[in-house]
């Protein structure tokens, strides 16, 4: 049995390190570009952050920038992963469902239903021990649906998040290219 236990556990190791195309600890520490915060009607607050991940290309974009056209990710589908990079707990379910209310908010009082997020940037929205984050790793800007932002986070957080045993802190949606990512995390 205890072999079993180790074979598993490394398993385990293994598949989490093959899966994880991209996650929200390939953006640690990024320049913040943006933020304000939404306050919710129970009083509950949402933060949406934009961070650019890699300094010199963000500078570098600032001084020459791209010319790609935006990519529209609405509607698209992606694949779940789980990653154990961001910690060991999982979000409290309650603070991503402020999340979720939030981002329902975005669509349909805001003057745009979508969000677009530059090359190498990350944009999240964050509230308690939850956050949901928007990654792009592709050389276009992506734009995404708000609702569409908070049905695959809501999708990655329960493919990953109790009660599935093992439960991981963070859960990914990865765009079938791999330049994009919606993940639900422990902030």
């Amino acid at each position: 049995m205890k072999a079993f236990t180790q074979l598993f556990a490394i398993a385990t190791v293994v598949v989490c390190a093959l899966s994880k195309p991209v996650a929200k600890a390939a953006c640690p520490k990024g320049a913040l570009v943006s933020s304000k915060t939404l306050t919710l009607s129970d009083g509950r607050t949402v933060v949406q952050a934009t961070h650019a991940c890699d300094g010199a290309v963000a500078a570098r974009e600032e001084l020459f920038p791209r010319t790609l056209s935006t990519v529209n990710i609405c509607g698209l589908s992606c694949t779940t992963s789980c990653s154990n990079v961001t910690g060991i707990l999982p979000p409290i379910s309650d603070d991503c469902s402020a999340i979720s209310a939030a981002l329902q908010i975005f669509a349909g009082d805001l003057t745009s239903s979508t969000v677009v997020v530059q090359p190498s940037h990350l944009t999240s929205l964050s509230s308690g021990t939850c956050e949901f984050f928007l990654q792009n790793t592709g050389k276009a800007p992506v734009q995404e649906c708000w609702t569409d932002f908070s049905t695959h986070g809501t999708v990655a957080g329960a493919a990953c998040f109790p009660p599935n045993q093992p439960f991981f802190p963070e859960g990914l949606c990865t765009g079938a290219a791999g330049t994009w990512a919606v993940g639900s995390t422990h902030s």
